[in-house]
């Protein structure tokens, strides 16, 4: 699949962001114990969530 560059870049980032949470025992324990999306979205938004 031919992409431009901008894209790549964005997919980059995108995947190495994902590559680093999911190496972060910390923040995996959190989704597991997130209740809702916006729990998640929180943690993933490097928020702490109330049952940390």
């Amino acid at each position: 699949m031919a992409l431009n560059e901008s894209v790549k870049n964005k997919l980059s980032a995108i995947y190495g962001y994902f590559n680093e949470v999911v190496h972060d025992e910390k923040i995996v324990k959190q989704l597991v114990r997130a209740k809702s999306e916006v729990e998640v979205k929180q943690v993933l938004g490097g928020e702490r969530v109330a049952n940390d």
